[in-house]
């Protein structure tokens, strides 16, 4: 019950941004409509039916053995959206030294020009008198 209730809005969370921005309201209603149509009834019938078949404590065993599995899930989906994270914030930073180094390049560029623009004007000046 505690892994469960902890797991639902994370799990919404994650599905609701691992889709474009277009598809989200559809990505939460069919989250939802699983979550309460299979989940929730599943939840107390399947348990239930291995309690009566194999006993109370294999239920037990089965039913948090299923909440350690989410948890688990739930860890793996959050490293790898970490990875991305970082990745997408190497890629940003990446980008804004390609751009800085464009920037650098033209200053030199426009140095270099301004410089020889001024060297000839100093020789014209040498020619003409």
């Amino acid at each position: 019950m505690v892994l469960g209730g902890a797991i639902i809005p994370t799990i919404t969370g994650i599905i609701i941004q691992s889709v474009p921005p277009y598809l989200r309201p559809c990505a939460a209603s069919i989250s939802m409509f699983v979550y309460n149509v299979v989940g929730y009834p599943l939840g107390s019938l399947l348990p239930g039916v291995i309690r009566d078949e194999a006993g109370l404590r294999v239920g037990v065993q089965v039913v948090l053995s299923i909440a350690i599995v989410g948890v688990a899930f739930l860890t793996s989906s959050t490293l790898i959206a970490l990875n991305k994270h970082r990745a997408a914030v190497r890629e940003a930073e990446l980008e804004k030294l390609r751009q800085q180094r464009k920037a650098t390049k033209r200053a030199q560029r426009k140095q270099r020009r301004d410089a020889r623009a001024a060297g000839r004007e100093q020789t014209s000046c040498l020619v003409d008198s």
